[in-house]
């Protein structure tokens, strides 16, 4: 997605709205460096945005959860939580991961919006250790999903998203969150560093 950005900025064309899908990832990035495992029956996609208000910069990730989060329950898909900052949840374990990442040039800027979701990922696929914390929606709902209409609601529901957000505000956003958040009146912990 980087380098179609700068390949098209180069041609003074905009990237917004290019999509990337692909089947299977053989080296899939989650957040702090670690590796997302991508085995075939996911989905993962990344959406480029340019025309997003200077608001939502620094909001991608939970931008990307709330749409994603959305889709699932427009689903019909029951227990969806959006685990701050980068992950949905399915009855507390992980569906999906979002990872977002930006690109200025001059007066250009542009977000990558990373989104991995174990559709129809079959759990064996996954190591012991990914096993125990995740699940496939598939796993989840007792039935198998077509991974490129999912991919389409999730599209839709991002431009229904950034309209709302445009014509609401941030605060709005903010408030959709708090509707999914899983960590809500939960005690967490947090590490900085070691």
């Amino acid at each position: 997605a980087a380098a179609l950005i700068r390949k098209l900025w180069d041609q003074n064309q905009s990237a917004h709205g290019q999509v990337i899908v692909a089947e299977q990832q053989t080296a899939g990035r989650g957040q702090h460096g670690r590796a997302w495992e991508s085995p075939l029956g996911g989905l993962y996609m990344s959406v480029i945005l340019e025309d997003l208000p200077v608001m939502l910069r620094d909001k991608l990730a939970l931008f990307a959860g709330v749409a994603v989060a959305r889709t699932l329950v427009q689903d019909g898909v029951t227990q969806v939580g959006l685990r701050w900052p980068n992950d949905i949840t399915l009855a507390d374990k992980k569906v999906a991961g979002i990872l977002c990442e930006s690109l200025a040039m001059g007066n250009r800027w542009a977000g990558i919006l990373g989104i991995g979701i174990n559709v129809n990922t079959q759990l064996s696929d996954l190591s012991a250790d990914v096993r125990r914390l995740a699940t496939s929606l598939a796993a989840h709902t007792g039935k198998t999903h077509k991974e490129p209409a999912f991919a389409c609601q999730i599209l839709a529901r991002i431009i229904e998203l950034l309209n709302e957000t445009r014509e609401q505000g941030l605060p709005a956003l903010i408030a959709r969150a708090r509707g999914f958040d899983s960590l809500n009146g939960k005690s967490v912990e947090v590490q900085d560093g070691d």
